[in-house]
């Protein structure tokens, strides 16, 4: 735990002494975050509140997490019940906000959230705005860890869906979250107690309308008892019927009539789905219908911004201002709205609208696109020199996008997204990073379903390659780069490249890099090193465990009162004593060869923490198992892996003996040079000195030798592409029974399957099959096969296959080819089964078979699937990928690969000075 945590826990354990019901002189109140405004003319509900305030302050004095649902609340009713302002309410008061001390963090979610945004909303209310999320997952995990010491309420408002709610499971153990939702099913979803919010009684709701018309109770005429009734004593309908009669005793008759002869029909008609809402929509038509007409207008404009968004009274300013009315007028109407209780406005002057009332303005505003298209001229008058010149109101930027897509002017969002980076650049200063452009483009890619038209593709490859653009920003910051950006403390920045890394092992080492960084300035933050514990919880596999070795050696060097230190204690050596059977539960050498290099580590590790006798143990262990492993190419970084930590063991000659008896003159170079610079670190330049004048030595006699085996694959291939199967089969027996073996074999049966040869070519499969070893050249079986009618045998060769890359590549190369064939309703039933596998694909499969699976995906049509899958750092690799595709894009279109491979380069000099040039020399080829 952090010293400002016990620090503060202290405080807080010390108050506690002094609370008697939550009372006491001195609180430390949670700061509100995004919290709205007390409501006006608020009907004090006190039975509803205690209940709710009760399940919230339950076990708040216990310092352990308590067991249960406990921690999660939901507020559950119909629209215009009340929910968020007893939500409000709930958040102002001062026992809650002193038993939740570092703060009350309010997000509304609605019908279709924006959930990165949303979580970076949540990130920059803790203080942290470097922010961009990849995905949901990447959020709850860095959110997880912001609020691991943090006491705090998180309410949520409006959630339609459990998964959104799921996306903000985040709580630390001294935090709790109030939902509101219309729905029941979204609070057992979470876990959460489930308080049914009720409609006001009758004395209730004659009060509220009382105190909205601004009477007293008792002098309330008669027909207000017909108009609650009317209203359904739902608070919403109660104050805009209410606020629409102050002060005017006369109309009272006059708004039951219309209330009880409003078109139940045409209002069902209009809001289908909302029509189990009657009550209130009568009471919003009723009000909206008692404005004067130009008032009217303006209130249904409220319909060009996007749901639960807080609009600022300046952007109406903006957007009215052009249309005639001047500042005055404008507030004025502003003010009467807020009066008539149809918009609600908060601390900061933002507006919003309850859901049901956005859902009235949005069916009753006509033609959409028109409404938007008014906004966009609007504020046009203040971007001469393009969109990127506009004003930054904390509205524009953020939205620009989203209304320029909704007014119809998509091409024009495509070249605003795609033709220079100037929107980029300047989207990157409004909104502090990168994350709002990315938006923008999702929401441009989000327009692209397969199949494309050429004009279709080249616009959707441009949106990706600018997508791309962001990662290539990140990629240009190694891990050195990151340790520069610390010490010229600009570790924000730092933060915000590592955790923009797609790869989670490159965020983990990125991370791992800064924190080092840190502990050399003598500023650490341990909160960093719980965020990189948070990361390989979600890793998979040995690249896990390599990891976890990784952080507990940087751990256990620099000492830490991080939380995650006693984590790394237990786990190391549940680890040691776990260690055989992990290394007999490799199931190949790959495997087996990587989980000893992580031994390694552990070895070191287990040193580090005082426990020499184990840590001789596993080094010998480590070494006699490498010496049984079969030569490859992952021999000499196992051999090194296992120098470098003999020797950051202090063990030297046992370092130095291993690199004497390693067979091969390159292996012993590689150690060698290793041992040596890890003495240089040491400080032992002496003997780091010898050992370099042996590595020079030794390199004189260094020659390079072509494999036998790999030599033997060639024959067996070629001889049975002559026809000779004897004579391949006698070449194929000379290869050991190993990993080359395997794929003589797979060459073989290839090679006899082309020929025609079927049944000894599936003879020879089912050896493979047998083996229980697969691999890539599975695909070109499978082609053979399609291509002469065996498609039965395909798609079973496909299904056997368990890795669901390779999978996934071989039935595309088998849906390629039913498509060939003609047999489109049969290759678009496989294609069902591949996306099932594309939603099963694990995200740690590396990079190689990911833009293996991207390509074949392309190679199918499937190209926004593709595209969307592409996930890579350097924007070199990218265009590399799509070079694949030329082919595939032919295939759209004659002469389209050039058009787009033109655009691509352009949009990639944005930022590399490589690809301007290169740009410059390319040929402008135009369409047809």
């Amino acid at each position: 735990m952090r010293a400002f945590d016990k620090l503060w826990e202290s405080q807080r354990l010390e108050k506690s002494k002094k609370l008697d019901n939550h009372q006491t002189k001195s609180k430390i109140l949670g700061k509100l975050s995004q919290v709205p405004e007390q409501p006006l003319n608020f009907l004090p509900r006190p039975h509803e509140l205690n209940k709710i305030k009760s399940l919230l302050l339950e076990n708040e004095n216990q310092r352990v997490a308590v067991t249960g649902i406990s921690h999660r609340v939901g507020l559950q009713g119909m629209g215009g019940i009340g929910k968020s302002v007893l939500a409000a309410i709930l958040a102002h008061d001062e026992d809650i906000r002193s038993v939740f001390p570092d703060g009350i963090l309010w997000i509304t979610l609605g019908q279709q959230p924006a959930l990165t945004l949303r979580q970076l909303d949540l990130a920059k209310m803790l203080g942290d705005s470097s922010q961009i999320f990849q995905d949901v997952q990447q959020g709850k995990v860095y959110l997880g860890e912001l609020f691991a010491n943090k006491a705090c309420l998180l309410i949520i408002d409006d959630v339609w869906k459990t998964k959104d709610a799921q996306a903000f499971n985040i709580l630390g153990q001294r935090c709790k979250m109030l939902i509101t939702t219309r729905d029941s099913r979204v609070l057992e979803g979470v876990g959460a107690v489930n308080h049914p919010v009720d409609l006001l009684t009758v004395p209730e709701s004659l009060a509220l309308l009382a105190l909205w018309a601004k009477q007293h109770p008792e002098t309330l005429p008669p027909e207000a008892h017909q108009i609650v009734e009317e209203c359904g004593r739902l608070p919403l309908a109660l104050a805009m019927i209410g606020a629409m009669l102050k002060g005017k005793p006369d109309p009272w008759k006059n708004v039951l009539y219309k209330l009880r002869n409003a078109d139940l029909e045409k209002i069902e008609a209009e809001f289908p789905e909302n029509y189990q809402y009657p009550n209130l929509l009568k009471a919003i038509q009723v009000s909206v219908k008692a404005l004067e007409p130009d008032l009217q207008k303006r209130y249904l404009d409220f319909a060009v911004f996007p749901e639960d968004t807080l609009i600022s009274e300046a952007v109406l300013q903006t957007f009215w201002q052009s249309e005639g009315l001047n500042e005055h007028d404008i507030q004025d109407h502003i003010n009467l709205l807020v009066e008539r209780s149809l918009i609600r406005r908060d601390e900061k002057n933002c507006l919003t609208l309850h859901d049901l009332q956005y859902d009235y303005v949005l069916k009753q505003a006509g033609d959409l696109s028109i409404l938007h298209n008014r906004l966009l001229a609007a504020y046009s008058q203040y971007c001469s020199h393009g969109w990127h010149t506009g004003i930054n109101d904390g509205y524009f930027f953020q939205n620009l996008a989203y209304h320029l897509r909704e007014s119809g002017r998509k091409d024009e969002l495509y070249r605003l997204l795609t033709q220079s980076p100037d929107w980029m650049e300047a989207k990157y200063i409004a909104c502090i990073g990168d994350a709002a452009y990315v938006a923008d483009l999702q929401l441009a890619i989000n327009n692209f379903t397969d199949p494309l038209t050429a004009d279709e593709l080249l616009i959707l490859v441009q949106l990706h390659t600018a997508r791309q653009i962001v990662n290539q920003r990140v990629s240009l910051y190694n891990n050195d780069d990151l340790a520069t950006l610390v010490w010229l403390d600009r570790e924000e920045e730092a933060l915000n490249h590592a955790r923009l890394r797609l790869e989670i092992e490159e965020r983990f080492y990125g991370l791992i890099t800064i924190y080092k960084s840190l502990y050399e300035k003598k500023t650490p933050k341990p909160e960093i090193l719980d965020e990189i514990w948070e990361i390989i919880k979600s890793m998979d596999g040995l690249i896990k465990l390599e990891a976890f070795c990784d952080l507990a050696n940087l751990i256990c060097k620099i000492g830490t009162d991080s939380k995650t230190y006693n984590a790394i204690l237990s786990q190391t050596f549940e680890l040691f004593e776990n260690k055989n059977y992990l290394l007999n539960s490799c199931q190949d050498d790959w495997a087996k060869m990587k989980f000893l290099q992580i031994l390694s580590k552990l070895a070191l590790l287990l040193f580090i923490l005082g426990k020499d006798e184990l840590a001789y143990i596993t080094f010998v262990e480590v070494h006699e198992a490498i010496k049984l492993c079969k030569k490859n190419f992952q021999l000499p970084k196992l051999w090194i892996t296992l120098v470098i930590n003999l020797a950051e063991a202090n063990f030297f000659h046992q370092a130095y003996s291993i690199s004497q008896i390693i067979e091969g003159n390159y292996f012993k170079i590689n150690v060698l040079s290793h041992l040596a610079k890890t003495l240089f670190n040491k400080g032992m330049q002496a003997e780091a000195k010898l050992y370099l004048a042996e590595v020079q030595e030794i390199a004189t006699l260094l020659n390079d030798s072509v494999g036998a085996e790999q030599a033997l694959i060639e024959i067996v291939s070629a001889t049975a592409y002559a026809g000779d199967i004897k004579q391949a089969q006698e070449f194929l027996l000379m290869i050991g029974d190993n990993g080359w073996y395997t794929h003589a074999l797979m060459q073989l049966s290839i090679a006899l399957a082309r020929c025609g040869n079927f049944l000894k070519a599936e003879e020879f499969i089912q050896k493979i099959e047998d083996r229980g070893i697969k691999n890539s050249e599975d695909r070109e079986i499978i082609e053979t096969l399609a291509k002469i009618d065996l498609l039965s045998n395909a798609e079973e060769i496909a299904n056997k296959i368990k890795y669901i890359p390779e999978k996934i590549i071989a039935l595309t190369s088998l849906i390629k080819s039913l498509h060939k064939k003609g047999q489109k309703d049969e290759s678009e039933n496989l294609f069902s089964t591949v996306k099932i596998h594309l939603e099963l694909m694990p995200e740690n499969i590396g990079e190689e078979n990911l833009l293996a699976v991207c390509t074949a995906l392309a190679k199918i049509k499937q190209f926004a699937h593709g595209l969307a899958r592409i996930k890579v750092d350097d924007i070199d690799i990218f265009i590399e990928t799509l070079t694949d595709w030329d082919t595939a894009f032919e295939e759209v279109e004659s002469g389209l690969s050039i058009v787009i491979f033109r655009e691509v380069i352009r949009i990639a000099s944005w930022v590399s000075p490589h690809w301007q040039e290169i740009y410059q020399i390319f040929p402008n080829v135009k369409r047809d």
